[in-house]
């Protein structure tokens, strides 16, 4: 019976522990991280909120150090709620105020231009240019 309990606590312990990759925020590049929370202004500005991760119901990005993003997004065509979902990967690089990013969505690949307008520990806000 003691066996029995010992295996238990040891197991609940090890699905408590996350696998999620975590992303070091370098402090001399704060745009390093995850982002969601979008909110639009009517100048075409899109502010984003620091986040601890990809948000499971919700548009979100991360930007890792390593070059690579994750966007968190819409699987589908259709933008009526219930809305799925997924996962697409790409890059992205940085220069003077602008990112750079080509990533996968549903219908293929994109390229896009965010020019950083503020950011700060907590808020990244953008104007986004879609190119081909």
């Amino acid at each position: 019976m003691k066996y029995k309990f010992s295996l238990l606590v040891v197991l609940i312990l090890f699905s408590c522990i996350e696998n999620e990759e975590q992303i070091t925020i370098d402090l001399h590049n704060k745009i390093i991280g995850s982002w969601s929370y979008a909110e639009y202004s009517e100048d075409n500005t899109v502010t984003f909120k620091r986040v601890h991760g990809i948000i499971d119901d919700k548009y979100s990005f991360t930007l890792k150090n390593n070059g690579s993003f994750i966007e968190h997004k819409n699987a589908g065509w259709c933008g009526t709620p219930p809305i799925s979902y997924a996962d697409f990967e790409g890059n992205w690089s940085e220069k003077e105020n602008n990112i750079y990013i080509e990533s996968k969505y549903w219908g293929g690949t994109q390229n896009l231009n965010w020019e950083i307008i503020s950011l700060t520990d907590e808020i990244l806000a953008i104007n986004i240019t879609y190119s081909e």
